[in-house]
Formats: structure tokens, sequence, C-alpha cells
């Protein structure tokens, strides 16, 4: 009994252990990751992403700034708001027109970074 206990403290330990190393590393994951792991977790209807696109956009100016922060309720951000830096949005095709007028309206400069996201999921099986 005695050799049971330990081997189960021992193993259980283990676990623990690998869990917590393993955290920083999992907290590391960028959306796409973690977009790809639900899709195959909640797989019975299953999530594509034909069309979407992710948009870099930079952000120059304080009011800028804020304008993305507004925004952030709308799309999903991949980067965090912050000024001088660049920032990645998904759309979904539906709102690229408008969100390339929204930018377009702000002078903000912007390119597409990902032509089609399920591209990106696709290659990861």
């Amino acid at each position: 009994f005695t050799s049971t206990c330990i081997l189960v403290i021992l193993f259980t330990s283990t676990c623990i252990l690998v869990f917590l190393l393993l955290i920083p590393v999992l907290l590391r994951m960028r959306t796409l990751y973690l977009l790809i792991s639900i899709a195959f977790v909640f797989g019975g209807d299953q999530v594509t992403y034909h069309g979407h696109q992710v948009i870099r956009a930079m952000v120059d100016t304080r009011e800028q700034a804020d304008f993305f922060v507004e925004l952030r309720s709308d799309y999903d951000f991949w980067t965090e708001v912050g000024i001088g830096r660049s920032l990645d949005i998904r759309s979904p095709p539906e709102n690229l027109s408008d969100l390339h007028d929204l930018l377009r309206i702000q002078n903000i400069k912007f390119s597409v970074l990902v032509q089609d996201v399920q591209q990106l999921v696709d290659m990861y099986p």
C-alpha cells in the first residue's frame, strides 16, 4: 500500500511540475493557434475562416490609438494597441470594406498581412 501511495504522489507531482513548466509557453500562444485549437476541440460545427483577412495597421498618434481602442469590440485584434507600433486585426470578409474605409478616413497606413486566414488554419492539421 505504501509503495503505491508513493508512486501516485510522484506521478501527480510530476504532472503538476510539467504543467507549471508549460504555463509560460502557453501564455505566449498567439490568437491564431488558439483559434485553430478551439476549431479542432469544438469541431462539430466546423468553423472556417475563408476570406478572413489580417490587416496590419500602423498606429502613429494618440488619436489613432484611441480610435483602435474604440474599434476593438468590433474586430479580432491579434496584437495590442500601442503608439509607434503595428497592429494586426482579423476581419471577416463581410466587414473588410468597412474596415478599409474606416482606416482610410482616419489616415491610417495599412496593408493586408494575411490574405486568407483559412489557408493558415489548413497548414496545421
